[in-house]
């Protein structure tokens, strides 16, 4: 199991965006789990917590 962060799109008068985080077995996991949360083709990203880590 893992962390994952997401953001997510919300329309509004802002259109600001969330972030989100859900503990998951893979990111695959981790989208479906944020699909069902949030709705199809509301995430703007996704990444690990390790990738959040890594120097770019």
């Amino acid at each position: 199991m893992g962390i994952y962060h997401a953001i997510i799109e919300q329309t509004g008068p802002e259109d600001v965006h969330d972030r989100a985080t859900v503990e998951a077995a893979d990111l695959n996991q981790a989208k479906r789990q944020l699909e069902a949360r949030f709705g199809i083709g509301k995430i703007v990203s996704l990444w690990s917590e390790t990738e959040s880590q890594k120097v770019r």
